[in-house]
């Protein structure tokens, strides 16, 4: 499925983009809690999503280099590794 409108590739990107007006964002709750206490950023609703995960990413438009395809391999062996301990 390819996205519509605007792609962001960082949360801190997401939230200015958010904070600035251009819609809604879904962001780690622990990473802006100032910008909400401050009100630059609203949390319409108190559901939070904990899924304690983390993506490795790289731009499309890119070809996969070597050392990332490498390390990408690396970090999913460490992970495999850390859930069956």
């Amino acid at each position: 499925m390819e996205a519509r409108g605007p792609v962001c590739d960082s949360s801190l990107t997401l939230a200015a983009a958010a904070a600035g007006g251009t819609g809604v964002a879904l962001l780690p709750l622990p990473m802006f809690e100032q910008e909400l206490a401050e009100g630059r950023l609203l949390q319409p609703f108190p559901v939070t999503v904990s899924l304690g995960r983390y993506w490795l990413t790289r731009l499309r438009s890119r070809a996969e280099r070597e050392p990332a395809r490498r390390f990408g391999h690396w970090l999913q062996a460490q992970g495999a590794a850390e859930t069956q301990a």
